[in-house]
């Protein structure tokens, strides 16, 4: 038996997709080097492990969503199923991570 075929939408989609969480996951550690900001005018009350925090969630999560949407897409691909999904899961969990590491990075002053 075997696979069916990508639909051109599908191939698009995956496409599209797929470079949007490429760009969101560059911007992502791009931006994730200013957390370190959020210490300037605390001096010795900071709660760095915050900030360590914020850099482990932002950049394991960008991490994870590279792995899951380039495995999945192959996986999809090889099998025949729908693809877009995964970048869109990709994507989707690169801002989950992004909103986490900012909320910790904002914690590490105001210890919320």
């Amino acid at each position: 038996m075997q696979p069916r075929r990508h639909s051109v939408v599908d191939i698009t989609l995956t496409s599209i997709l797929s470079v949007l969480a490429a760009l969101a996951a560059t911007g992502t550690v791009g931006f994730s080097f200013f957390f370190v900001m959020a210490a300037d005018s605390c001096n010795e009350r900071c709660a760095y492990g915050a900030l360590n925090a914020a850099y482990a969630v932002t950049w394991g999560g960008v991490g994870v969503a590279v792995l899951v949407g380039v495995s999945g897409v192959i996986v999809a691909a090889v099998r025949g199923w729908l693809m877009w999904i995964w970048p869109a899961l990709a994507l989707l969990l690169i801002l989950v991570a992004l909103g986490i590491g900012v909320h910790l990075a904002d914690t590490v002053m105001h210890h919320n």
